[in-house]
């Protein structure tokens, strides 16, 4: 890019090679690469340099070997049981809005409101930590 850039005719910013870099990466790099006003070239690509090494390090990371394959089943990481069954069904109750209240108040009173965004069902609460 550096070649390119020096072959342009009045030159560019380095603001403007950087947004110019920036526009031409991968969506993935831009999503979680940031710039402002004072990052150059050099910064750039070290910022990518080193995202690129998470990003493929993610696709390269595989789980540890089950008990039954491992060289010490004794040491060797558990599966877990069935917990996150359990935690996607709590999630999935968690999200199903709340039953519309049975009674409704004409009053216009917010006194005895029962619409209180901040009240936690305890029998929720105690599954999800039980979870």
């Amino acid at each position: 890019m550096r070649g390119l850039f020096a072959r342009l005719d009045p030159p560019w910013t380095e603001q403007e090679q950087v947004d110019m870099v920036h526009a031409n990466l991968p969506p993935v790099y831009r999503m979680w690469l940031r710039i402002n006003r004072h990052t150059i070239i050099s910064e750039l690509e070290k910022m990518v340099i080193q995202q690129d090494s998470i990003y493929h390090g993610c696709d390269k990371r595989k789980p540890p070997p089950a008990p039954e394959t491992s060289m010490c089943p004794a040491y060797a990481y558990p599966p877990p049981k069935d917990r996150a069954k359990a935690q996607s069904k709590l999630v999935l109750r968690m999200m199903k809005p709340n039953p519309p209240p049975a009674k409704t108040d004409t009053s216009g009173s917010d006194d005895d409101s029962e619409d209180d965004p901040d009240k936690v069902d305890p029998d929720l609460l105690e599954e999800l930590i039980k979870a």
